[in-house]
């Protein structure tokens, strides 16, 4: 790996006392390392050591579990860090109890966890195969240096790990770039908002898959489609599921997956259904008294209108409770629906 060759040449430069100033410049060139042979730190030097710091986690990543990745996760903190020579400033990524490491043991347990910080789980070890830096802009002054941006973090199956940083650099008294402050985290997601028009959408697709389970019934296969109907549009398996359905007399709530599945097409898990969306409906209409929406979280009431095989319609009452899941989809998490009341019955 190329990269790799360059780390190692830029190690055995800096180990090199005998050779002329020129001698140094020429191998700082030529290995690509973050070397200065002025008094100056220089942004290329700062790309070299952020090209030296990415190709140090993969070379960790490469040796682990059965190499010797302690090692070379050690090398690459002695190697790139200030640690020994001036305070560090290290706020990790993943770091939640002990969020700040300003000792070299702290900081290699957050590589590889050596076991000094007990919530590290090794974030050099998660398999990277590539690390690329995008700086939004490099600061230079004198012997010091700051960089911002993101960097990104190329996982196993080739998706990438979007992370941003800041970080600090010095030139040391041999000329080497340290990073004497670096503080990484996870960009800001706020916080995701359901809308009016995602809960009218949900309500489409509801009535939508009711009448596509009619239409399969009795010789397609409608238990299939009525499965993922609930699977889709329900929040069964991520939190409790308030629903109670129209005709449901002796067992009125079915917080489980498998009872709402009963309902619709009477798998027989519930002795009394029949089927609620077995019975022919070619259409379902929602009108919605009001929706209400607040984050994450909405609420909806109205009547929905069935309509049967001859064309006449059934009016029910509705109450639906929506949330959005982890990936941004409208589920439902309470759902009431109940004939409407008749004074003369």
């Amino acid at each position: 790996m190329k990269k790799s060759k360059k780390s190692k040449k830029s190690k055995k430069s800096g180990k090199s006392k005998k050779s002329s100033d020129s001698k140094k410049s020429s191998d700082s060139k030529k290995s690509g390392s973050a070397r200065s042979s002025s008094s100056d730190i220089t942004e290329a030097q700062i790309i070299d050591a952020q090209e030296a710091w990415g190709t140090g986690i993969v070379d960790i990543a490469s040796a682990y579990p059965d190499g010797d990745y302690v090692d070379i996760a050690s090398d690459h903190v002695k190697n790139l860090y200030a640690y020994g020579m001036t305070p560090v400033l290290f706020k990790p990524t993943l770091a939640a109890e002990q969020q700040f490491r300003s000792t070299f043991d702290d900081a290699l347990s957050y590589f590889v966890a050596t076991g000094v910080v007990e919530e590290d789980s090794g974030f050099a070890i998660k398999g990277w195969t590539n690390v690329r830096f995008e700086n939004v802009d490099i600061l230079t002054d004198g012997k010091t240096g700051q960089a911002m941006g993101n960097y990104f973090f190329t996982g196993p199956d080739g998706s990438e790990a979007k992370v941003e940083y800041s970080f600090g650099y010095l030139l040391d008294d041999d000329g080497d770039v340290r990073i004497n402050l670096h503080h990484s985290s996870l960009p800001y997601s706020p916080t995701a908002t359901i809308t009016e028009e995602m809960v009218e959408e949900a309500q489409q697709e509801w009535g939508e898959g009711i009448v596509k389970i009619a239409s399969a019934y009795p010789d397609g296969d409608y238990v299939d489609i009525a499965s993922d109907h609930v699977k889709n549009l329900y929040a069964y398996g991520m939190t409790p599921v308030l629903f109670k359905p129209t005709l449901a007399a002796e067992q009125q709530f079915r917080s489980t997956f498998d009872d709402a599945l009963s309902y619709f097409v009477a798998t027989g898990v519930v002795e009394e259904d029949s089927g609620f969306a077995i019975k022919g409906w070619t259409d379902v209409r929602f009108e919605n008294v009001d929706i209400i929406t607040k984050g994450d979280v909405a609420m909806a009431m109205g009547n929905y209108f069935f309509t049967s095989p001859d064309g006449s319609e059934a009016k029910v009452e509705y109450s639906f409770g929506y949330i959005l899941d982890d990936e941004g989809k409208v589920r439902i998490h309470l759902h009431h629906s109940s004939l409407p009341y008749d004074p003369e019955a």
